[in-house]
């Protein structure tokens, strides 16, 4: 982290090359982070571009009080609710990864159809109460499952607080 506060320090003063250095360092974590949110790699992509573009152009307003990921992420899961928003509500799902995994149980050892349908049919109601979940709900279920953060760290980049 104090790498990257000289790195911004080095931005905040003019020089726009040192900002590459983030963009290079945290690129593919971010597009992961908002790939697990959207579901759709080529969005996910556009997404974290315009979320560095939005930090280049506020990196003034960076203070330091949680890690450049932590603020880059924030940002980054805001552009993503306001592209949702703003297409009524987007084609977010739960990762099926974790689901094929609570589901397994049912239809792994079966070649019977209707424990195989019965299997699908549960994952498609998982994915359905997931989208009408509220998005502060869906947000923090992604948070929690698909990125690798401890509770407090999750506390700060959802509701911008101090971890403790």
């Amino acid at each position: 982290m104090e790498n990257d506060i000289n790195i911004i320090n080095l931005v905040k003063k003019g020089d726009v090359r040192a900002f590459d250095i983030l963009v290079v360092k945290y690129q593919d974590r971010l597009v992961y982070s908002v790939f697990k949110f959207c579901k759709d790699f080529e969005l996910s992509q556009d997404i974290a571009q315009e979320a560095f573009v939005k930090a280049f152009r506020n990196i003034d307003k960076f203070r330091g009080d949680s890690s450049f990921y932590t603020w880059i992420y924030r940002i980054a899961i805001n552009t993503a609710k306001n592209y949702f928003s703003n297409k009524s509500r987007g084609a977010e799902t739960y990762n099926e990864d974790v689901l094929d995994g609570a589901l397994s149980d049912l239809s792994l050892n079966s070649d019977n159809p209707e424990t195989l349908l019965a299997a699908e049919e549960m994952k498609d109601a998982v994915n359905q109460a997931f989208q009408n979940l509220p998005d502060e709900i869906r947000s923090t279920l992604s948070l929690r499952e698909y990125v690798p953060y401890k509770i407090d760290n999750s506390n700060v980049i959802l509701f911008n607080t101090q971890a403790c």
